[in-house]
């Protein structure tokens, strides 16, 4: 386990690195990347996937998901397991796939339940990977717009 905060790496160690679903979770995430750029070497390529604040997720996520962590922070369980069977009846929707009970739980916790998320757009990381001198060669998004991801070259 590492921690993209503390980085216990010799500078430009890595070719190549990814980065998915990590440094939105952090307290700190400009600081995240400054810290996975200092371990990247000078020819180096980086993958970085990161929450899309210009998606519906956001929005979901702090007026929904709020009401959510307040139930978990409150040990209402009972009350929040009352929500997962029209979540996984949904995921089945979406997905096309039988999705099971337990498999619900866990994406509904890591949609919900998480106490760190912060939400960015390109050009925010643009102006990030700017500020630290590398160049971002291609991007897209993923699972309906919620991520943005990232081909970064130093």
């Amino acid at each position: 386990m590492g921690n993209v905060l503390d980085i216990n790496f010799d500078k430009e160690s890595f070719d190549f690195i990814v980065v998915s679903g990590v440094v939105h979770h952090t307290p700190r995430p400009f600081k995240a990347l400054d810290n996975l750029v200092y371990v990247l070497k000078k020819v180096g390529k980086m993958y970085l996937s990161i929450y899309n604040r210009n998606s519906f997720y956001f929005p979901e996520f702090y007026t929904i998901g709020h009401i959510f962590r307040f139930l978990h922070k409150y040990k209402m369980q009972r009350l929040l397991n009352f929500f997962i069977a029209p979540f996984q009846f949904a995921l089945r929707g979406i997905s096309g796939e039988n999705v099971s009970r337990e498999h619900a739980q866990r994406i509904f916790a890591d949609r919900y339940l998480t106490p760190v998320a912060s939400f960015h757009t390109n050009g925010q990381i643009r102006e990030w990977c700017d500020k630290k001198g590398i160049k971002i060669i291609k991007k897209g998004t993923l699972k309906l717009g919620t991520l943005i991801w990232f081909l970064i070259e130093k």
